[in-house]
């Protein structure tokens, strides 16, 4: 599974294929929704991305809305 909507309590969100490495130029959108005013903690197991300074190979960004100029939370 690579993306979807999730409304869960509890959810682990693995990459394509984990614990193997993702095909190349792989993009996965997770949607996570919660209602207004509740919070979102992240909690990482396991995170093992390319070496780039620029962070053009391998990256993670997070929003938190849509919208992807005003939303954007960082990289």
């Amino acid at each position: 599974e690579c993306g979807g909507v999730h409304t869960d309590q509890e959810k682990v969100l693995d990459s394509p294929g984990y614990p193997q490495d993702y095909q190349d130029e792989q993009i996965c959108y997770w949607h996570i929704r919660v209602r207004y005013g509740q919070r979102i903690r992240l909690h990482f197991l396991d995170f093992d991305i390319e070496e780039d300074v620029a962070c053009l190979s391998d990256y993670l960004e997070i929003y938190d809305s849509y919208d992807d100029v005003s939303g954007f939370v960082g990289r």
